[in-house]
């Protein structure tokens, strides 16, 4: 059976014993026995009396020397923490994911990877904008783990789910492979440029992520539609946009279900060749068809 850390928003039964993930929940913070001790050895300074936490996780009140000294005091924390081997099969090392401290181009944190020396743990390092807030650990056959994780975030009216995977022996840029990639452009209304022009949207998003017991099927449903806007519709979803944050839902494209599959080989996840059309159509961009 599978541990599931980060991805484990809501498990429901099912009749092939899978673990059900639901990716629009909010995920819930690391237990502070868990994370202060990590974030002992890791912060100058911890809060002492009074509110010594910040939206439900343990924080430092000066930044991390690896951080730098644009973060705002109060805002660094550890959402999760992973132990495993995961640069070496002999490495004892434990994966910190980190909230706060970084600015939005870097998504609001980073990684820390810790390892376990006669005893100590110690810093070997950090890296901005890699989440792992909310990840899975999977052994692959060398002995090493590999994370897998689920990332969404949304800027200038686009939003972007990713499902991914994390190999941290891999250099810095080159960790993370991206298993499947949703964008919902619907608080766009198909760009405020040009609104004379017609436009076509996107809905889409990850209604389930579901892994078998047995870790080796990664199965994720997905709700996706794309509509063209007249120019009359697409100007009457930018008044809406800009005075409510939200379209009519007349206006809303119509979304059909699509059941997207990966088999654990027991190095990587494998899109199964039967899911490859599916993939392929929701990632199109609305442009494309």
């Amino acid at each position: 059976m599978w541990i599931f850390l980060g991805l484990l928003f809501a498990a429901m039964a099912s009749p092939d014993d899978a673990v059900r993930l639901h990716p629009t929940v909010r995920e819930l913070p690391e237990s502070g026995k868990i994370t202060r001790p990590f974030l002992k050895l890791i912060c100058e300074k911890l809060v002492k009396g009074g509110r010594q936490e910040f939206d439900g996780y343990p924080i430092c009140t000066a930044p991390p020397a690896f951080v730098g000294e644009s973060m705002l005091p109060g805002q660094f924390g550890i959402r999760k923490v992973y132990l495993g081997h995961f640069t070496n099969p002999a490495a004892d090392e434990a994966v910190l994911a980190t909230a706060g401290g970084e600015p939005h181009a870097a998504n609001f944190g980073g990684t820390v990877l810790m390892e376990r020396k006669d005893g100590n743990w110690e810093f070997r390092w950090y890296r901005s904008g890699l989440i792992t807030r909310d990840c899975a650990k999977a052994a692959r056959r060398d002995g090493r783990d590999l994370l897998l994780c689920f990332f969404s975030d949304t800027q200038n009216g686009i939003s972007i789910g990713d499902l991914y995977t994390v190999d941290l022996m891999k250099r810095r840029d080159s960790e993370r492979e991206i298993l499947l990639s949703l964008i919902d452009d619907t608080l766009n209304c198909g760009g405020y440029l040009n609104p004379r022009e017609g436009a076509s949207v996107r809905r889409s998003s990850f209604k389930e992520i579901a892994i078998s017991n047995s870790g080796k099927l990664l199965s994720t449903t997905v709700e996706f539609g794309v509509r063209k806007y007249t120019p009359k519709e697409r100007e009457r979803c930018a008044i809406k946009v800009t005075s409510d944050l939200r379209i009519p839902a007349a206006l809303l494209p119509e979304t059909e279900s699509y059941e997207i599959k990966f088999a654990w080989d027991g190095e990587q996840f494998r899109l199964q060749p039967a899911s490859a059309n599916s993939k392929g159509l929701v990632e199109l961009r609305p442009e494309d068809r």
